[in-house]
């Protein structure tokens, strides 16, 4: 389902509040985005460690204990909702097992603590655009693309509301922009 849009989303910038969007989103768990209620968005990932098969089995028990220990906070603080984003390691995405068997640990524990304490969550999943890691880079074809994809559709079967992406593709388009709204140089981004 395309969209095509030729004209910005609000006439007005006293239209522009804080917390609602001209076309809200709403989750499967009937979570609205947009709609008016501002929910705070975590990010984590792990410490710093070697990523391997090896791993995997503690890697999968920290993601555990993490989103155990946001999920409790959040209630604490009588958060009315929250929107937790998985930021994947590159080898998450080289990989796409392991991505999408984390998505899939963070989306259950999502569901079981919104079942029992009734607070919404949403699943934001961003693999990483591994793209480049091969020379010359391979955009739109070859293995590595093929396991991006396999990574955003693992990805939303194993529960992600929303899916994202660490792109040097969308970078550069913004670099190259030639809107007068939208300038930003290299230079500028981290």
């Amino acid at each position: 389902m395309a969209k095509t849009f030729d004209k910005i989303a609000y006439n007005s910038l006293n239209d522009f509040v804080y917390g609602c969007a001209p076309n809200p989103v709403k989750c499967k768990n009937g979570m609205v985005i947009g709609g008016g209620e501002v929910y705070p968005e975590l990010n984590f990932t792990l410490p710093p460690m070697e990523l391997t098969a090896a791993t995997m089995p503690e890697v999968k028990e920290i993601y555990t204990e993490m989103i155990n220990g946001v999920l409790k906070r959040a209630h604490e603080l009588y958060a009315p909702g929250i929107v937790v984003e998985f930021e994947m390691l590159p080898e998450m995405t080289l990989v796409p097992e392991w991505g999408i068997e984390v998505t899939s640990i963070l989306h259950n524990a999502m569901a079981e603590f919104e079942a029992k304490h009734g607070m919404k969550t949403a699943l934001r999943a961003t693999p990483g655009d591994v793209r480049e890691f091969k020379r010359p880079p391979m955009m739109r074809s070859g293995e590595i693309f093929d396991n991006v994809l396999k990574t955003f559709e693992g990805s939303a079967k194993a529960g992600a509301d929303f899916l994202a992406i660490e792109t040097t593709g969308g970078k550069e388009i913004i670099y190259h922009s030639s809107s007068s709204l939208i300038r930003y140089r290299p230079c500028c981004w981290y």
